[in-house]
């Protein structure tokens, strides 16, 4: 799944990358692979994931794209897949 997303600025002091996904994965920032995550959850919920300043240095202010591949779920003849992600930022100002 890929999605773009604009940014005004590129001058959080932290970013977070938070996903959803069962299986394994893999995360892009503009072409670029920063994360991956090779295991799998048999419980649901969304694994936040500090990015250091190496992985968030392909933010781009204007159009970013932000793309993931997941792994799916083999279960009795099923395929189940299902994955979200968000990236969110902040300043050390704005935080209590």
């Amino acid at each position: 799944m890929r999605t773009t997303f604009e940014m005004d600025a590129v001058d959080c002091d932290s970013y977070r990358l938070s996903i959803l996904a069962k299986q394994g994965f893999d995360v892009y920032l503009n072409g670029h692979k920063i994360h991956t995550y090779i295991w799998w959850k048999d419980e649901r919920h969304y694994r936040p994931i500090m990015l250091e300043p190496d992985q968030t240095r392909y933010l781009v202010r204007g159009t970013n794209l932000l793309a993931v591949y997941t792994n799916i779920e083999y279960r009795k003849g099923e395929m189940l897949g299902q994955a979200d992600v968000f990236l969110e930022g902040w300043k050390k100002k704005d935080r209590n």
